[in-house]
């Protein structure tokens, strides 16, 4: 396998330069030119995201104020180029086996905005056999949510391939998606009616939600529904034979989660 070439100092040192050159400040001032308002975002809720910079930037852009959708388009690469060092700096710990250990792979993962989980694991082999053990590793809580290993002696690679394809699946094994209700809510605290026959455990996420409302076309009288909501995230703490306990997660656009709304693992 040839090496993977990683940009060079003087790429990077560039993409730096061209990233630091102009700043965009939090919130643009708005301008309307015949009727027309440039420097809004289709979001409602500003964000300071990449993405709004670059909403905001073409909006500027598209009425030839240059000097603002230039500082908004440079404030979003410079956040597109944080994220892509960041994945070089968690493949370069890869490569020097930074993450055997769960609490170094939680650790590693928390520095990835988008990660709740990461996969580490090891590589056995010899001339005459292959060994691959991975584990999953939960990045809020460092526990490792699963574990599966895989072992042949066709070193082949169609073998090979069917080896890390059963491995794939041993783990989605361990990641049932199953769906329930919510029974009771008392402050923080959910109850609901995934249990263990579920196959969920403890530290494992649900998604909650609200069905969609249904209604009738007003001219067809056809049976539409709305679509469902999503009202926020829970941690299981406790499963037993007929129920499981489970810890709702802050969150800025938390719901307001009531009995009888659904739940599903994430």
């Amino acid at each position: 396998m040839k090496p993977q070439r990683w940009p060079s100092r003087t790429v990077i040192f560039s993409l730096f330069c061209l990233c630091l050159a102009g700043c965009a400040v939090e919130s643009g001032k708005v301008y309307v030119k015949d009727g027309k308002e440039y420097g809004v975002t289709a979001r409602q809720t500003w964000r300071a995201r990449w993405w709004d910079y670059y909403d905001r930037g073409s909006s500027y852009a598209a009425g030839e104020y240059w000097d603002e959708a230039m500082a908004d388009f440079q404030a979003a690469i410079r956040q597109r180029l944080e994220a892509i060092l960041q994945e070089l700096t968690l493949r370069q710990k890869l490569t020097q086996g930074a993450l055997i250990d769960p609490a170094s792979a939680a650790e590693t993962g928390k520095s990835i905005a988008t990660a709740e989980g990461i996969m580490i694991g090891t590589v056995t082999e010899t001339a005459q056999s292959l060994e691959i053990l991975a584990r999953f590793v939960d990045v809020e809580s460092a526990v490792v949510l699963a574990v599966s290993d895989v072992y042949g002696e066709d070193l082949t690679p169609p073998t090979v391939k069917t080896l890390v394809e059963g491995l794939v699946w041993k783990l989605q094994r361990q990641f049932p998606l199953a769906e329930g209700l919510v029974l009771e809510k008392t402050g923080k605290q959910l109850f609901t009616d995934l249990n263990e026959r579920h196959g969920v455990k403890r530290f494992m996420k649900l998604l909650i939600f609200r069905l969609g409302q249904e209604f009738k076309h007003p001219q067809t009288g056809r049976l539409l529904k709305k679509p469902d909501v999503i009202l926020g995230e829970a941690r299981i703490t406790a499963v037993s034979p007929d129920l499981s306990e489970a810890l709702v997660l802050p969150s800025e656009t938390l719901g307001d989660v009531r009995e009888s709304d659904m739940v599903i693992t994430k």
